[in-house]
């Protein structure tokens, strides 16, 4: 019974980690900096941190794309394009570019 309990609360966790607002729903993610974004307005540096603890199928890794596309939003921008993914033990850590291209 505590491993049924303990189970669908790691999954309700995780799952609850990885939703996003409305206004970073609307941000665009690119793996990297390209001439399709010659034409936008380059807002800043953002950065995303996500604890790497409770891992399960790169929760982690989409949880913090969501923080990084909640950043760009804050900043005004619709379009995010990642610059490094540290992926340690412990953490994973996304740098990126805010990008205002609409």
């Amino acid at each position: 019974m505590l491993n049924r309990s303990f189970i669908t609360a790691l999954i309700l966790c995780t799952t609850a980690c990885a939703t996003t607002s409305n206004k970073a729903a609307q941000v665009q993610v690119h793996s990297q900096v390209s001439n399709l974004l010659d034409e936008c307005k380059k807002l800043g540096p953002v950065s995303a941190t996500s604890d790497n603890l409770l891992v399960v199928d790169n929760t982690a890794i989409t949880n913090a794309k969501n923080i990084l596309r909640e950043a760009a939003a804050d900043r005004g921008g619709d379009t995010v394009a990642i610059l490094n993914i540290d992926n340690s033990v412990q953490e994973v850590t996304i740098q990126g570019i805010a990008f205002k291209c609409y």
